[in-house]
């Protein structure tokens, strides 16, 4: 009799719940069911089929993820937020599902499932960015170039993907790309200060040391707070012999790294000394060579 009564509740609250998906009064009395007569297992495929109908109903996770904890089930909740997100790989709530299913998972647990997802839905941006983010981190830049590229088919006016575009070619010393891909990324985004400093340390790196002042300059305008720009722009005057306006370049550096200002500064002084030292040299030097008159008696 209690079992027909059970059974009886429960089909009472899944119409309940199919008439008023965001009810939280209905999943409740269901979910507490479930616990008390033993029917997890019948809880957790009522909510899984429910998400793949409603991925954006937070009730049918909540209380998803709750009933996956039992000791007694054996459901595999990462298994079922990536099925799911086969079903609904443009859905923001089911990647949000995804990631704390796998909040523990490496890159190399994560790449294979990104790559499967641009190999079933080649047009879904996420997995395509994603993808492009481990291999940045790996170092693998001709794969990162080759996702950045896939990324901008989808949409060619995306900044960071040609931010990460020029990274790329930067990194395999392919000046003259990496320079058009982030100017392309600074003018879809003019306040975009990874742009503005990785095209400033592509002109460093080519010993245009004036245009990559130029550059961080910008950056640092765009935000006075982001210390790398201010480093760069230090180590580019020191390059120029410009140990005055390289101080100055320190101050902004201090607050937030101090221990890479302090060796700064042992390169300021080391330079000065240097400079100290050739004037004098060059002063004794002209001392010596220049002509004496001879006295007269």
């Amino acid at each position: 009799m209690q079992g027909h009564f059970v059974n009886w509740a429960i089909a009472r609250h899944h119409r309940k719940i199919q008439l008023q998906p965001d009810h939280p009064r209905a999943w409740s009395s269901l979910y507490s069911l479930s616990v008390q007569y033993g029917r997890q297992a019948e809880f957790i495929s009522f909510c899984s089929q429910f998400l793949q109908a409603h991925p954006t109903n937070q009730h049918a996770w909540t209380f998803l993820q709750l009933a996956a904890k039992s000791p007694t089930d054996a459901f595999d909740l990462p298994a079922f937020t990536r099925q799911l997100l086969h079903l609904h790989p443009d859905n923001p709530h089911v990647w949000d599902y995804f990631d704390l299913a796998h909040a523990g998972c490496t890159d190399d647990d994560l790449k294979p499932i990104y790559r499967e997802l641009t190999q079933d839905h080649p047009d879904n941006l996420i997995a395509w960015t994603r993808l492009a983010q481990i291999h940045k981190r790996e170092g693998r830049y001709q794969d990162l170039i080759t996702d950045c590229l896939e990324m901008l088919k989808l949409n060619p006016r995306d900044p960071h993907a040609w931010l990460n575009l020029g990274d790329a070619y930067a990194a395999l010393h392919k000046f003259s790309r990496a320079t058009s891909a982030y100017e392309r990324a600074i003018e879809l985004k003019p306040n975009l200060v990874a742009a503005w400093n990785n095209l400033g340390n592509v002109y460093h790196t080519q010993g245009e040391f004036q245009r990559a002042i130029e550059a961080y300059q910008k950056a640092t305008e765009l935000d006075p707070h982001d210390a790398a720009p201010w480093v760069w722009l230090c180590l580019t005057y020191l390059q120029l012999g410009k140990t005055s306006k390289a101080e100055e370049a320190i101050t902004k550096v201090e607050k937030h790294l101090p221990l890479v200002a302090a060796m700064l500064t042992e390169e300021i002084a080391r330079a000065n000394h240097e400079l100290s030292t050739s004037a004098a040299q060059t002063s004794l030097a002209f001392h010596l060579l220049t002509p004496r008159t001879p006295k007269t008696t």
